[in-house]
């Protein structure tokens, strides 16, 4: 007999009133699932609280049941002896189930029985998603009933079958305890079969009585905005599904989390149609509230750095917060110290900030110049043909062709390498890998900047990105206009290009194209380091 088609939990979307329900129990010969047996399996279909089909069979565990068990159940050795066996009832059991969702009290004991035995008769487990009217009870109830024992419930609840320990009439009563649990689940928004099961789950909160403001969030995508009595925006975020988002944080024990709880008194959302548009409003209203509870967004886009050639008669990499014709940036602080030892080190470019005149320096020369990575001009100012291919090469790479001094890298390492310097090569990659993402990044918003006006189509959606910031979405402009904040453009060229397979370029103002010297190199080394990183 076929075995019933697991429901997946993705699917659990249905309405309370519409979802297939089974509410089994079971009688076994103890309480370890991998030695005893199951004596009895009583259960009881039910969708919109009617009942639609019941199934109740005894079974022969092949086993004596021990006189405890007769005395609890009453079921005896006599009573068994001609019942189907375990492999004859599980299958159909199984296959009667169908795609409901199953209840029981103390559900993990009866789900385990019955896991045991598809298990010992070589049967697929039939593991589905599953409520425990325990812990709704434990939820909703244990302030008002003095244990969460079934047959205390049942009367709480004033059931219409009283539970004995026989499968069936359990079921039956744990059906109107379940039915009433669910009535109670009403009150704190719990509408769908997938909002049950977090129900249950989720852990206790002393801000919990909060969970009913997600109720009017839409299960679409977009930004939500975590907002306090007086107005203030406490936290912002981006979700696919800002329902169920906002509903997960109830469940998070983190202790900042629930501070946050503690303090909001509503959301707010607006909704998006990409997941592009999501980040970027997201981005711009961190920006503009400054949310206490994003304090790792907050850190995100400081001041930004570029690298440029000083102008002087022998030039060196600065950093610099203005960015120039010949610059290299944006970049962070540390990126823009890897990347400048990266250049340094590949180029022979002078890494000392003095002052070099037409007369020679009394001093020997550096480190880098003793061991041949400078020419030194420090100490022999008038070595500038010797000093000036690694300026080429450093306005080379500024241009966003590295080709050359990647190869210079990549020999360096292997001569590391080669000569067992192996910390000393890991730290060329480290800074060559700064050097090949800095240089992509800058070579996207090149990209996008020279493009102009850009209209691209994600699916039937259109979006308009003025030299790298998003200004409409269909037609019509953002919930917040651009800030100019440098770090939109590349959050853009990110999504851009991690989403080329998906975006159609409709129209620009300018030339959308990324430059040809230079890129093969950028590829190859970019595949070589996430090679690397997933090794």
């Amino acid at each position: 007999m076929a075995l019933a088609i697991q429901t997946s939990f993705d699917d659990l979307g249905t309405s309370l009133i519409e979802q297939l329900f089974v509410v089994f129990d079971l009688e076994t010969t103890g309480a370890v699932a991998e030695s005893c047996g199951i004596t009895e399996i009583g259960a009881v279909k039910v969708r919109g609280g009617e009942v639609i089909g019941e199934f109740q069979s005894l079974v022969n565990p092949g086993a004596p049941i021990p006189a405890m068990i007769t005395m609890l159940t009453g079921i005896t050795d006599e009573m068994v002896a001609d019942a189907p066996t375990l492999e004859q009832v599980l299958p159909r059991f199984i296959a009667w189930l169908e795609d409901a969702v199953l209840v029981a009290h103390s559900a993990s004991f009866d789900v385990g029985f019955i896991r045991a035995g598809a298990r010992s008769l070589g049967l697929p487990d039939p593991v589905r998603p599953t409520v425990c009217t325990v812990r709704l009870a434990r939820r909703l109830v244990h302030d008002e009933v003095h244990n969460l024992k079934l047959s205390t419930l049942a009367t709480a609840f004033g059931a219409r079958t009283s539970p004995c320990h026989r499968a069936l009439a359990d079921a039956r009563a744990t059906v109107d305890v379940f039915h009433a649990l669910l009535g109670r689940c009403g009150t704190w928004g719990v509408e769908r079969t997938d909002e049950l099961l977090w129900f249950q789950g989720v852990r206790g909160h002393p801000a919990y009585k909060k969970v009913h403001l997600f109720e009017p969030l839409p299960s679409k995508r977009g930004v939500y905005l975590f907002v306090d009595a007086n107005g203030n925006v406490l936290y912002v975020g981006k979700a696919t599904d800002l329902r169920t988002r906002v509903r997960s944080y109830f469940g998070d024990t983190r202790r900042r989390i629930g501070e946050l709880l503690q303090a909001f008194e509503r959301v707010d959302h607006i909704l998006c149609a990409t997941d592009l548009d999501a980040s970027v409003l997201e981005a711009r209203l961190i920006r503009a509230h400054a949310p206490p509870y994003n304090r790792a967004q907050r850190g995100r886009g400081g001041s930004p750095w570029w690298l440029t050639l000083t102008e002087e008669r022998f030039p060196r990499l600065s950093r610099t917060k203005q960015p120039k014709d010949l610059a290299l940036g944006p970049l962070s602080s540390r990126q823009a110290e890897l990347v400048k030892e990266a250049i340094e080190e590949g180029s022979g470019l002078r890494s000392c900030t003095d002052r070099i005149t037409s007369k020679p320096s009394r001093g020997a020369a550096c480190v880098r110049g003793q061991v041949g990575s400078c020419a030194a001009p420090c100490v022999d100012p008038t070595i500038a043909d010797r000093y000036a291919p690694a300026i080429e090469l450093t306005r080379s790479t500024l241009r966003a062709d590295p080709s050359a001094i990647l190869d210079e890298l990549s020999s360096r390492m292997q001569i590391l390498g080669d000569r067992d310097l192996f910390e000393q090569a890991a730290a060329t990659r480290d800074r060559t890998g700064a050097l090949v993402r800095s240089l992509i990044v800058a070579r996207r918003l090149r990209t996008l900047s020279e493009a102009g006006q850009l209209e691209i189509a994600i699916g039937t959606t259109r979006l308009t990105i003025d030299h790298g910031f998003v200004t409409s979405v269909d037609g019509r402009p953002l919930p917040m206009e651009p800030d100019g904040h440098h770090d939109e453009p590349r959050l853009v060229a990110s999504w851009l290009a991690r989403n080329t397979h998906r975006v159609r370029i409709l129209e620009t103002t300018g030339v959308y194209a990324s430059p040809r010297p230079g890129g093969s190199a950028l590829r190859a080394w970019d595949d070589r380091l996430r090679a690397l990183a997933t090794g």
